[in-house]
């Protein structure tokens, strides 16, 4: 997704996880999107790319971190 006006984009992820490894699901999309992150700035010419995994968990609970650039 991205906002024109303020020249940035966001990469939004739904990975779905046990109960038990949602904080490693987390740092692993961050790590995982780290490299696109920096390749959409160059190429876009973005000001800032948000990373935003919507961690789902099979108990229903949702999680929401993001990680701005």
């Amino acid at each position: 997704m991205c906002d024109k006006t303020k020249i940035e984009s966001y990469l939004i992820d739904a990975p779905f996880s046990n109960g038990h490894n949602v904080h490693i699901t987390i740092i692993t999309k961050l790590q995982q999107y780290t490299y696109w992150k920096e390749e959409l700035i160059i190429i876009w010419e973005l000001n800032a790319v948000r990373i935003v995994p919507l961690v789902l968990t099979k108990t229903g609970i949702i999680l929401q971190n993001y990680m701005e650039a």
